[in-house]
């Protein structure tokens, strides 16, 4: 939170939030929790349809979470591709009766899904880190 001294402050660390700069985008933003949830839902989804919607599910997931996630969600949104990728064939495992060779094969054949997914969600939320210091630094300098 941005804070700073105003005229009229009682000097008691408290600024009333109509005078102190807030760093603001324009992207609605998603809580943590739903930045979680929401990928792993569709993750789910795409392993239920098959095929190739399960890898595909899991990269356009995890990157709208990315996109849209706050900024204290940024740690739990860029683990969650292989937590979900592994919760979801192990569920698909253990809930589904499929074949535990066919979980691990599954599984293998994600991985290069699973790797772009996760260089895509770090770039995603690199850009999204700088770009709000960026922009919280602009806010403090015109304090």
């Amino acid at each position: 939170m941005l804070t700073s001294r105003r005229d009229g402050d009682s000097g008691t660390g408290t600024v009333d939030q109509r005078s102190a700069p807030v760093a603001t985008t324009r992207l609605p933003l998603i809580p943590g929790w739903l930045a979680v949830l929401g990928p792993g839902a569709v993750a789910i989804g795409g392993l239920m349809a098959g095929g190739l919607f399960f890898p595909w599910s899991i990269v356009v997931g995890c990157v709208l979470a990315a996109v849209f996630a706050e900024r204290a969600a940024f740690f739990a949104v860029a683990v969650q591709p292989p937590l979900i990728t592994a919760i979801a064939v192990a569920g698909g495992v253990f809930v589904g009766g499929q074949p535990l060779l066919s979980g691990a094969a599954q599984l293998a054949e994600t991985f290069p899904y699973l790797g772009v997914t996760i260089v895509a969600v770090l770039v995603v939320l690199g850009v999204r880190w700088f770009a709000t210091a960026r922009l919280e630094k602009r806010a403090l300098s015109a304090v």
